[in-house]
């Protein structure tokens, strides 16, 4: 059978419900929309962890991610999760040894090689270790007391008006000169065309678009109205807290339509890859890693919660075998079976196809400060278990905003579903307990 080359594209950030091929009313995936029509589109497709890391290491591993989420909360994360990921054999390793070049291209911090992500990549693309990098941190969690921020005295001013006045004045100039730091794809992209046309086919290229995390900066100024507004917005959003900021309906109103705007540009990008790739006919793959939250549960952007805005994420099979809808829940846990299996016919890889009869459900997990909590996601019902909070049942089909929690009114569904949990808890931790023995083995 021919090896066909393939390229992965995540989006940072993006929700299902802010695509238009998946129901939103402004037209912020053109490109992605066609795509869909006319190939493989999942409806329910979910992230198995958030954010990045856990994420993408579910794509790459075919398993859950049984670390913290909040990598700088400690010493040694880093080295945590390349121990996890060593342990493990990655996609790009599987389509390495078949005689695939692949190779890497992102910004985001998480993706690097400090936490493992580059396991079975023959290149990856590294901007913050080239001589004209002018990158600055996305990620909140990276936000601290030594981190340049802009406006940072504006939100520790304890002064009275004109004092905010003046920090306000200083926040704007820093928050100018850090908005040109954001790097578009457009800088990105001169580097993954030239890696493409120098690669050996088949291929196998994964790109990681950043340009949708927050600050929310589209690069085309005619969406952008009042941009420096939108990056006071976003920032404080970044150094107050995800879950601590609120906003009125105006401000929440300006950080959605920015946010749109950076979905809008990315796609894009995807447009201008599909064109300039023609003659290589590969298979693109597209999907966001996580999502991101604008206030509907007590949060903005994407901490380590597990309701539908963070989970439920756009996810599209273009040019391959495989055409339709698919609207069972999909765990991105299992995208590694789309490539190995519905792309180039190969069965040595942990994970299901979307098509067979046992996917009514799928799990998604996230840890932080070693509790867990973990979601069942069907096709009408989700259910939120915690070790340190009360348990919540929703019916996605008359309630998709996740505000009236049904648990305790639905006992049958409920049994079900926590022994599925049950289950899950049981494999987890006999998975910790191979990998403790493991490492002490190894000492």
């Amino acid at each position: 059978m021919e090896k066909r080359n393939i390229v992965l594209i995540t989006l940072d950030s993006v929700r299902a419900d802010h695509c238009s091929h998946l129901g939103y009313e402004r037209k912020t995936t053109p490109t992605i929309d066609k795509m869909a029509k006319n190939g493989l589109c999942f409806e329910n497709a979910i992230a198995s962890g958030v954010p990045t890391l856990p994420s993408m290491f579910g794509i790459f591993t075919g398993d859950f991610a049984l670390n913290n989420a909040g990598v700088f909360m400690g010493k040694g994360q880093g080295r945590e999760w390349r121990k996890s990921i060593s342990n493990k054999k990655t996609l790009a390793e599987t389509l390495s040894e078949m005689g695939y070049e692949t190779r890497a291209y992102t910004d985001n911090p998480f993706s690097k090689e400090y936490f493992g992500l580059n396991k079975g990549f023959d290149y990856l693309y590294d901007s913050s270790k080239s001589s004209d990098s002018d990158g600055f941190s996305l990620d909140p969690f990276q936000i601290g007391d030594d981190t340049p921020f802009a406006g940072r005295e504006f939100f520790r001013d304890k002064g009275g008006f004109l004092s905010k006045i003046k920090s306000l004045w200083s926040a704007v100039g820093t928050l100018v000169k850090e908005e040109r730091k954001v790097k578009p794809w457009e800088k990105l992209y001169p580097d993954i065309i030239k890696g493409i046309e120098e690669a050996e086919e088949p291929y196998f290229i994964w790109i990681l678009l950043i340009d949708t995390h927050l600050p929310y900066v589209p690069k085309i100024k005619k969406w952008r109205s009042n941009q420096i507004l939108n990056l006071y917005l976003s920032y404080k959003i970044m150094r107050e807290g995800e879950r601590s900021i609120r906003f009125n309906r105006k401000d929440r109103k300006r950080i959605i339509d920015a946010y749109d705007d950076t979905i809008l540009y990315s796609d894009m990008f995807i447009g201008k890859l599909w064109k300039d790739l023609r003659d290589d006919d590969p298979i693109f793959i597209v999907h966001a890693d996580h999502g991101e939250g604008f206030g509907e549960h007590g949060y903005y952007g994407h901490p380590t919660e597990l309701y539908e805005e963070l989970v439920h994420v756009p996810l599209v099979v273009f040019n391959a075998e495989a055409k339709g809808k698919v609207k069972k829940p999909f765990s991105l846990k299992d995208l590694s079976s789309i490539i190995l299996l519905e792309t180039i016919n190969i069965d040595n890889f942990p994970g299901k196809t979307p098509f067979e009869k046992d996917s009514d459900w799928v799990i998604s997990k996230v840890f932080e400060r070693n509790k867990r909590k973990i979601a069942v996601r069907m096709k009408d019902w989700k259910f939120i278990s915690k070790e340190d909070g009360v348990d919540k049942l929703y019916n996605l089909a008359n309630d998709p905003e996740e505000q009236k929690n049904l648990v305790n009114k639905h006992p049958e569904l409920e049994k079900l579903i926590k022994r599925i949990v049950s289950l899950s808890e049981k494999k987890e931790s006999e998975k910790k307990r191979l990998r403790d023995k493991i490492s002490k083995i190894r000492g």
